[in-house]
């Protein structure tokens, strides 16, 4: 195991892109797709997104 400290990680310029942690699908992908209707399902709001995605090599 490699562990850095705060200081190491910026200094490498290696900071995580927090929002893609966050999310299931990466921002970079729902900007691709057309958001569509929202609703609430079990409680949450679910969005649809529709449209086609190039595979990534």
């Amino acid at each position: 195991m490699v562990a850095y400290t705060a200081g190491e990680i910026k200094t490498r310029h290696a900071e995580p892109w927090w929002s893609k942690f966050a999310s299931v699908i990466s921002p970079q992908l729902l900007q691709e797709l057309k958001r569509g209707a929202s609703k609430t399902l079990f409680g949450q709001k679910a969005v649809r997104y529709t449209g086609n995605v190039a595979a990534s090599a």
